[in-house]
């Protein structure tokens, strides 16, 4: 407790020690920078940024081209692309196959004629090849003879669409690889065409591209500092959101293509800004510029630092210490006046007093701390209710619905309809002569552990032990409908239970348990019962004695019921008539029944 007390001037000196290091690490680099003056060489910057582009595109380039290789290795894409028949839908398996592994926009497989058999563009419908002239669409399904066409009906293969135009196409089907910009379907892309090869003989051949947009410029601003800038013929694409500026990019990439000599950069305004630009040309299939990709570097000017700016900010940083200590001062104080509250307030729970005040309204950690302390302060007054109310075990969930009612249940005493359970060990004299202490006291304390369970489960109330025998209730504190039945089947499960437990104690040596067990439903009067000094939860009146009477004249394994619960439960149970016994102060004897099994 003592180290938590601390916790405040911690979290001061915590978060002075930044500030002073701050003014020291300020004041020194300032005064570093005063000694020299701040060059820049924009020219070698654009340099080594146009390097590092170059190396970005070329490690762009060669994942498509790789893509494709593996891709048109693949034994399996020969062995279809070499069959008579080849199936359309096993190549559109192996179309998304190379889609889902590149994820690339573009992604085209072609067969040695150049018909196209797989497109993840999803051509809309079959047109004719605009250089060759042949027709997209062909079937392979022959003509029936008349006397047929009455029978059978024709089944056209799927059509085929041409892509004799596509740019490059003629020369990847001779088997050369091809890797550039090509326009296809109005848009411009970079990409690759390798041919799938057997022997000297060319299957197919696999297209991969990567659409020239935003994306593809952001894709290479990663391993950039500088800004990018994409020109096409159509378009400029850039990596900031504002419009890139105008270059003559042709004139640009054509002196380049010649082998002339580098020109300087050039010098463009940007956002009120002045950059110096220059670029490389992209080539397309035919290893003609068809873009060009710029890379913009800033022109800072030479800067000097005059005056004494250091002994400003030092004055700086002590006002700014100054304010940071009244701050932390009063951030202490409005944090111990309610922490010293809760301790005092703990202080006060410990020696007992549970209803000791906390700021429990608090929206802080102190707050939350107040709270907390409040549960456990309540889980300790409700743990002394039940002590006080109960005075005896009962279930978890029997104590969890009494405390829940919020009813101190009769005190001084009520009237409830109850069923008793009273069961008694035979033999127990015999038992407890030839037995230790120890060993006699361990085995009773099984047995009644053995009830306890069983009692808690149907949700009953054991009332009393008394020596060998044991006393439970349904209907007194918590009301039952069918106390009736819960007490049955508690009596059944007890007696079925004590088999598996004779079974250990034979095993052991020990002599078998065998219990009688009675059962009676009636009116007793339940309450607290005691002095002042110490009372218990009990039930009282002539339906115990009659349970106790039931369970005197039961055999070994028996369980004997009275009239008045057999007659609740006799539709669910198999039972037999016993001989009736004489009850106290009644003319009439009181029928019995030996329940055997429950139905």
């Amino acid at each position: 407790m003592k180290n938590f007390r601390l916790l405040p001037f911690l979290l001061l000196i915590t978060a002075l020690l930044p500030l002073a290091l701050y003014i020291f690490s300020a004041s020194a680099t300032l005064k570093r920078q005063i000694s020299f003056t701040v060059s820049n060489d924009p020219q070698i910057n654009l340099a080594q940024s146009l390097s590092g582009l170059k190396g970005a595109y070329n490690q762009w380039v060669n994942r498509i081209y790789l893509s494709a290789v593996h891709f048109a290795q693949k034994e399996n894409l020969k062995k279809f692309l070499s069959a008579k028949k080849p199936s359309l839908e096993a190549f559109k398996v192996f179309g998304r196959e190379l889609v889902n592994s590149t994820q690339l926009p573009l992604v085209i497989l072609t067969d040695k004629n150049g018909n196209d058999l797989f497109d993840n563009q999803n051509v809309p419908h079959p047109v004719p090849s605009p250089e060759t002239g042949i027709p997209a669409a062909t079937t392979s399904a022959k003509p029936l003879p008349d006397k047929k066409k009455s029978r059978l009906k024709t089944k056209p293969t799927p059509a085929l669409i041409s892509l004799l135009g596509f740019p490059g196409l003629d020369r990847a089907l001779q088997g050369n690889s091809l890797t550039g910009f090509f326009n296809y379907r109005g848009s411009l892309y970079e990409g690759s065409l390798v041919p799938v090869t057997s022997g000297n003989k060319t299957l197919g051949v696999v297209i991969l591209g990567v659409l020239a947009d935003q994306v593809y410029v952001d894709n290479l601003k990663h391993d950039v500092i500088n800004e990018l800038a994409l020109y096409t013929d159509t378009e400029t694409f850039c990596s900031r959101p504002i419009p890139a500026p105008s270059i003559d990019f042709r004139k640009r990439m054509e002196f380049m293509a010649s082998g002339g000599h580098p020109k300087p950069p050039l010098q463009v305004e940007w956002s009120h800004l002045v950059y110096l630009a220059d670029g490389f040309p992209l080539y397309d299939l035919d290893l003609k510029p068809a873009a060009f990709i710029a890379a913009f570097q800033p022109v800072k000017e030479t800067l000097t630092v005059a005056g004494f700016p250091q002994k400003t900010i030092a004055k700086a940083g002590l006002w700014f210490l100054l304010l940071a200590l009244l701050l932390s001062a009063g951030a202490v104080w409005l944090f111990m006046v309610p922490f010293n509250q809760l301790m005092e307030a703990v202080a006060q729970i410990k020696l007992g007093n549970l209803n000791a005040k906390l700021p429990v309204n608090r929206r802080d950690e102190i707050g939350l701390m107040a709270r907390s302390l409040s549960e456990m302060v309540e889980s300790m007054k409700e743990t002394d209710r039940v002590s006080l109310i109960l005075g005896k075990v009962v279930s978890p969930l029997a104590a969890k619905k009494i405390l829940e009612s919020r009813d101190l249940f009769a005190i001084k005493g009520e009237r409830r309809d109850v069923t008793l359970l009273h069961a008694d060990l035979r033999g127990f004299n015999t038992l407890s002569e030839n037995m230790t202490p120890q060993n006699l006291v361990e085995a009773l304390n099984q047995y009644f552990s053995l009830i306890n369970e069983i009692v808690f489960k149907y949700e009953g109330m054991l009332d009393r032990f008394m020596g060998d025998a044991a006393i439970a209730v349904w209907g007194a504190p918590i009301p039952h409908e069918d106390k009736e039945w819960r007490a049955v089947q508690a009596a059944l499960e007890i007696q079925e239970a004590l088999k598996d437990f004779n079974i250990s104690r034979i095993k052991k040596g020990n002599p078998p348990f065998t219990v009688g067990i009675g059962i009676h439903t009636g009116t007793v009067v339940s309450g607290n019962l005691g002095s002042e000094k110490r009372y218990d939860y009990t039930v009282i009146g002539e339906p115990l004695h009659i349970a106790t009477r039931l369970c005197a004249m039961a055999t070994p394994g028996q369980t004997v019921v009275s009239e008045e619960t057999f007659e609740k439960v006799k539709k669910q149970v198999e039972a037999k008539p016993l001989n009736p016994i004489a009850v106290k102060g009644s003319m009439e004897s009181l029928k019995t029944y030996e329940i055997t099994k429950i139905l």
